[in-house]
């Protein structure tokens, strides 16, 4: 034997055609590092999303003040 020991056949490193093992850890790896970069990018689509809510409730919150505003002048014209 040339040392490779039992089972191991001519196969090298980072080979697909490898041994099971290579191929899965391969496939393993690919899937970790999708995963990874999925994170990534739900993460700044989230913080995104985190500040245009933050406009929207800066406008709304205009809005609201402009209304009631609106209200108090209409309500002071009719002496009410």
């Amino acid at each position: 034997m040339s040392g490779q020991g039992p089972g191991r056949g001519s196969y090298r490193r980072g080979d697909l055609r490898g041994p099971p093992q290579s191929w899965h850890l391969t496939v393993e790896a690919l899937a970790t590092l999708a995963l990874i970069l999925g994170i990534g990018v739900e993460a700044r689509y989230l913080m995104q999303m985190l500040r245009c809510q933050s406009r929207i409730e800066r406008g709304i919150g205009i809005a609201s003040g402009a209304l009631h505003e609106l209200v108090e002048n209409v309500v002071g014209c009719k002496g009410w």
